[in-house]
């Protein structure tokens, strides 16, 4: 009786149980607790270029990631299509690097855009979650 419970809860083939799975939802994980940072949790005025290199690389790690597993046989099982999902995390990087741009600059209407950076920036990433992941 305990073998078929077990079968229950962990069945073959799921998705979220391969390799590509895992790492597909780690990055998704990613994506969104970089999503709350920008959104909720960042003093916009103490961004560093660093900070916004480091942030910058974790994204070109997950569309490297996702690169890496586009072959994959239980890819497609979590997310819808990895070229779109990359895309729409290098329109994310694009505007960290506008930001990373507007740093030095001090006048009100430069550090506006550098602030609309960060929440566009957020609206980009939510995309990726909610246009390319199944799961």
């Amino acid at each position: 009786m305990e073998a078929s419970n077990s079968y229950l809860s962990s069945q073959p083939g799921d998705p979220k149980d391969s390799p590509e799975g895992y790492y597909l939802l780690l990055y998704k994980s990613q994506l969104e607790e970089m999503r709350n940072l920008f959104l909720y949790d960042l003093d916009f005025r103490a961004i560093t270029r660093r900070h916004i290199d480091g942030w910058e690389g974790a994204l070109r790690t997950i569309v490297a990631g996702i690169g890496r597993m586009q072959d994959a046989p239980q890819t497609y099982a979590v997310v819808t299509s990895c070229d779109g999902l990359q895309d729409t995390i290098w329109r994310a990087i694009q505007k960290l690097y506008v930001a990373s741009d507007l740093i030095p600059r001090k006048e009100a209407n430069e550090r506006e855009k550098l602030y609309r950076s960060f929440r566009e920036c957020a609206i980009i990433l939510k995309e990726a979650i909610d246009k390319f992941y199944k799961i």
